[in-house]
């Protein structure tokens, strides 16, 4: 009779493999997050995960080498019109000794801004557009993203007014002089938000682009992006040389300003 008053246990179910339903996400694909450092010209935290097939990653990263092409050279550009700014800026403090060369120096600006507003606009159409290797790499931060736009039209209204001011002589001072010196207060504003956000990640763009093919911070191109940086800086002081004394309407202003 002891043995009608033990309690039968339920039996366990039989232990089933869960290993297959693992959460884990697979190892094989490449994260946006490593997409944007290979952009940003950062190496990859991790290097390329064993057991992927053969040729899966390097697919991806020449799949991604326009985009990556296009940041480095917009970094590059970059950091030539940072240079270039800066020295205009030093005119602008001494207008008066220093006027021609803010003619010359403003010249020679034209066409590094103009292929940095094309890689630019290269880039926000693509995103805008949907293209997923613009998608990937993900656009700047929120407050970059909101100046990007009044930093480009700014520049433009500042370029072409400064032009304007250029050819039609003192005379157009109280007109196109008025819309350059509004222009560059709003230019300045947004400018200095635009550089301190992007200077660090464009100065190690311009450093990746100095490493050896072998390096895996190597886009393809380098070369081409440096020699085309130089070409434009050389192109726009030969406007400058040649069109400084064109227009003979300042030729009396510089003669009275010494």
């Amino acid at each position: 009779m002891a043995g009608a008053h033990t309690c039968s246990q339920p039996a366990l179910p039989e232990r089933k493999d869960v290993g297959t339903l693992s959460t884990r996400p697979d190892r094989r694909t490449v994260s946006s997050r490593q997409v944007r450092r290979q952009v940003q010209g950062r190496p990859p935290r991790t290097p390329t995960p064993a057991g992927s097939r053969p040729g899966e990653y390097r697919a991806a990263r020449v799949r991604l080498s326009g985009t990556r092409f296009n940041s480095r050279l917009t970094a590059t550009m970059g950091i030539v019109l940072l240079v270039m700014l800066f020295l205009e800026g030093i005119t602008v403090a001494f207008i008066g000794p220093l006027f021609s060369w803010h003619i010359l120096i403003g010249l020679a600006l034209i066409p590094p801004i103009a292929v940095k507003l094309a890689s630019t606009m290269w880039r926000f159409s693509l995103y805008y557009l949907g293209d997923i290797r613009y998608r990937i790499a993900g656009p700047p931060a929120p407050l970059l993203r909101l100046v990007g736009p009044v930093v480009a039209s700014s520049t433009v209204v500042l370029m072409v007014s400064g032009v304007m001011v250029w050819i039609k002589g003192p005379s157009a001072v109280p007109t196109w002089g008025l819309i350059h010196k509004a222009a560059f207060v709003v230019w300045f504003g947004v400018m200095a938000v635009h550089v301190l956000g992007h200077v660090l990640r464009a100065l190690r763009a311009v450093r990746a682009d100095m490493v050896p093919p072998t390096s895996s911070r190597y886009v393809p191109g380098a070369k081409m992006r440096q020699l085309g940086a130089v070409a434009t800086v050389v192109f726009g002081l030969l406007i400058g040389l040649v069109a400084q004394g064109a227009v003979s309407g300042w030729g009396a202003w510089v003669k009275l300003h010494p």
